[in-house]
């Protein structure tokens, strides 16, 4: 008998939990494709997703990774993936190598200007997932996307060069 309130109760919680996850997003979300950029047969998607406190919960996506425990660095750039040291304004969570997913709920710039999921919608920048933070994995770009108001719909492939970014906020 104790058994099954245990359970029961422990379904409870999980149904809960789930609930409050679906239900703290309003369902709208803007999407973004990542390209492969490098000899690395790596591409995914961004898909920014509003919260009802009004930040953007930004998820990365990746397929093509090999399944290690490597920590892929993604920069949030203001400008487009072909401007030489675009300025880096986010430090994104890194995706995992071994799932291929990175979630970061952003609600500020790395200089402490707020930044929402409206302002998510206007940003002229890109996203660039790096092979590394240090040493010459740094300059290689895995996989990235121009977004906001420099996505272009209907870009099914690369159509510009990809610039080294300056990946220091400072």
């Amino acid at each position: 008998m104790k058994r099954a309130v245990y359970f029961a109760l422990g379904l409870l919680v999980l149904s809960c939990a789930d609930e409050n996850t679906v239900t703290e997003l309003t369902g709208k979300k803007l999407q973004y494709p990542l390209f492969q950029t490098s000899s690395y047969s790596i591409s995914g998607n961004v898909v920014v997703a509003e919260k009802k406190n009004g930040r953007a919960q930004v998820t990365i996506k990746l397929s093509g990774l090999s399944g290690t425990n490597l920590q892929l660095p993604v920069h949030l750039h203001r400008g487009g993936l072909d401007v030489s040291e675009a300025p880096l304004v986010a430090v994104l969570t890194p995706v995992v190598d071994s799932n291929g997913v990175s979630v970061t709920e952003i609600s500020a710039l790395a200089d402490g200007t707020p930044f929402s999921y409206k302002a998510f919608e206007k940003f002229g920048g890109s996203i660039k997932v790096h092979l590394a933070d240090t040493g010459d994995g740094k300059k290689v770009i895995l996989a990235a996307g121009n977004i906001g108001s420099l996505f272009s719909p209907g870009m099914t492939e690369l159509q510009t060069p990809v610039a080294v970014c300056k990946s220091d906020p400072n």
